[in-house]
């Protein structure tokens, strides 16, 4: 055998031939699987990260079935607060109130930012087979006025309703749920009802849990124009930004 016979020999029984080139990164010197792992770890950081930095505003949850709908006029969640200023995603149908405060994850709009701005929380009946602009509902609580507009809030009274009163006209016929929408207010303007921060409860026997929403730091003050009225009649202007008590499915 020949010196150069030998060599091939060798070469190809070698148990660890080189790696092929394509297999490597050619700018960090990597092997591509090694490549793709720093990358997956990569990515998973930053969604961590970016999901930390949102868990500073509002942690979202979603329990049990998914939620039959979608509400395209939906923007943000509503997060629900004790008397003690807790977040709360639980109750029962008897509690009066329903909940002592309902905040809102996204500002109000500019023009419903202005003095004398207002949030009420209403509930409304889902219907099958209906659009979220056709269901009906009412209020759970009076409008209030509250000072962040960064996270509108309304706050409830010991005269607002419950939620099994709101059950007694518009009952939980799909799948148990219901839709809790806050809507602005402003003097002399609308209540804005064409985008609505909203939360979804569903009612289970003599009690409720929030199946899609989220948690927002109750702090903030508001009070009820129940409390702020209960002596002095408001003017024609902050009547204008008062919510309607009631809305009818069409």
């Amino acid at each position: 055998m020949s010196h150069t016979d030998e060599v091939v020999e060798r070469e190809s029984a070698s148990p660890n031939p080189p790696p092929d080139p394509a297999d490597r990164d050619v700018r960090q010197g990597l092997p591509l699987p090694l490549r793709r792992r720093r990358g997956r770890l990569v990515v998973g950081l930053l969604v961590v990260a970016a999901l930390g930095a949102a868990g500073l505003l509002a942690w979202f949850v979603s329990r049990g079935p998914a939620v039959p709908y979608t509400d395209p006029n939906a923007k943000g969640v509503i997060g629900l607060c004790d008397r003690d200023g807790h977040p709360v995603d639980h109750g029962k149908l008897s509690d009066r109130p329903f909940v002592w405060a309902a905040v809102s994850s996204t500002e109000a709009p500019t023009d419903y930012a202005i003095d004398g701005r207002t949030a009420t929380l209403f509930a409304y009946q889902p219907r099958e087979g209906s659009e979220p602009s056709q269901w009906g509902g009412q209020m759970l609580t009076a409008s209030s006025r509250y000072e962040n507009p960064a996270h509108p809030k309304a706050q409830a009274t010991d005269g607002d309703d419950r939620l099994a009163d709101f059950l007694g006209l518009f009952p939980a016929s799909w799948d148990g749920l219901v839709q809790l929408r806050l809507y602005l207010g402003a003097p002399g303007l609308q209540t804005l009802t064409q985008t609505y921060a909203a939360t979804d409860i569903q009612v289970n026997g003599d009690s409720w849990k929030v199946v899609r929403g989220g948690s927002v730091p109750c702090a903030g003050k508001a009070i009820s124009i129940e409390d702020i009225y209960r002596t002095t009649p408001p003017t024609q202007a902050e009547a204008g930004g008062a919510a309607p008590t009631a809305v009818e499915g069409r």
